[in-house]
């Protein structure tokens, strides 16, 4: 499916705008991270994390995930909840 006319008009504005920028979601996570790591990054129920707390789930996920083998270029697919590992997961 090729993208329309439209939607690549408006990826270019976007862009130009500065609402888009050419960063992966986990470049922006980590950044957010290292600028204001006490700052809130997500609630669940009685959960609560700040962005370095994330950060530190999300890499402790990413270790286990090395040790089991799965390296750069794997796919990994993840089945979970709305609760704060999803986030954690996802990054």
């Amino acid at each position: 499916m090729q993208p329309t006319r439209s939607l690549i008009e408006d990826g270019r504005s976007y862009r130009a705008a500065g609402v888009w920028l050419d960063e992966l979601v986990p470049r922006l996570f980590e950044a957010m991270a290292a600028r204001q790591p006490d700052a809130l990054a997500v609630t669940d129920g009685e959960v609560y994390l700040s962005f370095a707390e994330l950060l530190d789930r999300t890499r402790a996920y990413a270790d286990q995930l090395r040790q089991a083998g799965v390296g750069p270029g794997d796919v990994v697919s993840a089945q979970l909840p709305m609760w704060w590992e999803t986030v954690a997961v996802a990054h």
